[in-house]
């Protein structure tokens, strides 16, 4: 059965195209059709994809794009009501800190004042060890954690439950404002740590799950990995490096976890390859701090 790719007015150019096909191992043909025209075509339906881009790309026109199926059925998860609401609370946060006195606003958030133990929690101010999180400190910052918070969150909020939700966001958002606190200091904030622990968390279910509901599209991954090593080399400035570490390191034992008991199986050396590989990501964050 011929599976059509193309169509094309030169006898010519249909043979060029199907002559470069295959020396890339394709192997397409054309015929002439009543009104003049010369349809190409493949005999083989898995080589119609590569065929029909590189059709495409001979005149002139980019290759056809197809959204990969992870991120249609994200795009179909509806916006969880817990997930718009922390989104509502950063941007209202975020809004009153810059037509208002954002010191006034970020002191009484932030995780602390000093530097020297966490004295505003031990007297019973424990809310700031989580608060960090919802503040935020310009707009490319709160834009960007908060379209990653609609996403993974809502999948997460709709596949686990609210109060799964809830415990993976509050223990990644306390481990990670420790984290930054402990080795950095109380000048910090925003949701990215819990955002990277959606990440980790997604991750990890779905390689120690493959029947997992959702999943990331690879090259999401590749992003938000690679966005965390540019972080870590200090080239765009001041960055909460070890709250990423520490969300990142939190959610891939999250979804560690959560993938085994799944399957209710452990596979011995992939667990500990990446147990060892969450721990290494806070290292690495310490490492790298020390020379940038």
């Amino acid at each position: 059965m011929p599976y059509i790719f193309g169509e094309l007015n030169d006898a010519k150019a249909a043979r060029e195209i199907c002559l470069k096909l295959a020396k890339r191992n394709v192997s397409a043909n054309f015929s002439q059709m009543p009104d003049g025209r010369y349809t190409l075509f493949v005999e083989d339906e898995s080589q119609v994809r590569l065929a029909h881009d590189f059709y495409r790309v001979s005149l002139g026109m980019p290759p056809h794009f197809e959204i990969p199926p992870e991120v249609e059925a994200l795009s179909r998860v509806p916006l969880g009501r817990m997930t718009a609401s922390f989104i509502l609370i950063c941007v209202a946060l975020a809004i009153i800190s810059w037509i208002s006195d954002a010191q006034l606003i970020r002191s009484a958030l932030m995780i602390s004042l000093s530097r020297e133990g966490l004295p505003e929690i031990i007297s019973g101010q424990w809310w700031r060890l989580f608060t960090p999180a919802l503040l935020h400190f310009g707009i490319i910052h709160l834009v960007f954690n908060m379209l990653w918070l609609k996403t993974l969150g809502s999948a997460i909020e709709y596949s686990r439950g609210l109060a799964f939700f809830l415990q993976l966001t509050f223990v990644s958002a306390i481990f990670s404002n420790l984290l930054q606190w402990y080795f950095k200091g109380p000048m910090f904030g925003g949701m990215s740590g819990v955002v990277y622990a959606f990440l980790g968390f997604m991750w990890m279910a779905k390689t120690f799950n493959p029947n997992e509901e959702f999943s990331l599209p690879k090259q999401d991954v590749t992003i938000m990995i690679g966005w965390f090593v540019l972080c870590l080399t200090g080239l765009l400035g001041p960055i909460a490096n070890f709250a990423h570490a520490g969300g990142l390191s939190i959610g891939m034992l999250y979804g560690i976890g959560s993938g085994i008991k799944k399957t209710k199986h452990v596979p011995v050396k992939l667990s500990l390859l990446y147990v060892l590989a969450s721990f290494a990501i806070v290292f690495v964050a310490w490492f790298t701090s020390q020379y940038f």
